[in-house]
């Protein structure tokens, strides 16, 4: 039925997959065992992390300690393009949230809209007007 396709799509969409391939593929936590800046990402790891991974199969994910070294999350897509995101001193919610933006993107690297693109050649049909109601004007081609 098309409402079970339409939502299968909508799944697909929100969880970044591309022609049904999902683009993250692995998850790489650094963080400290001593370190106070690394807190809340010990906490995550102890308490957050397998239910998480539990959530997201397709992907893998790695803790690694660093001593002395501020904790980051790197996340690699299908594109080969990293994301790194420090997150010294972030609360282990915070972090949650690092690592679901991190599962909804693409991967692709993100292209600055410099300016509105213009057209040269002017519209056939003319300007939209909100305040006309196209839908009551007569419009029958003899």
């Amino acid at each position: 039925n098309n409402f079970d396709k339409f939502k299968r799509i909508l799944f697909l969409f929100l969880e970044m997959a591309t022609r049904g391939v999902y683009q993250l593929q692995r998850i790489q936590i650094r963080y400290c065992d001593w370190g106070g800046s690394s807190q809340g990402v010990r906490d995550l790891i102890a308490n957050d992390i397998v239910s998480y991974a539990k959530k997201v199969p397709h992907c893998e994910i790695y803790t690694e300690v660093r001593r002395n070294r501020h904790p980051f999350i790197r996340a690699e897509y299908m594109s080969g393009q990293p994301k790194t995101i420090g997150v010294k001193n972030e609360k282990p919610e915070k972090i949650l949230k690092y690592l679901e933006e991190f599962r909804t993107r693409s991967g692709r690297k993100q292209k600055k809209i410099a300016r509105p693109v213009f057209s040269k050649l002017p519209s056939i049909q003319g300007i939209w007007d909100p305040e006309i109601a196209y839908h009551l004007i007569d419009t029958e081609v003899e």
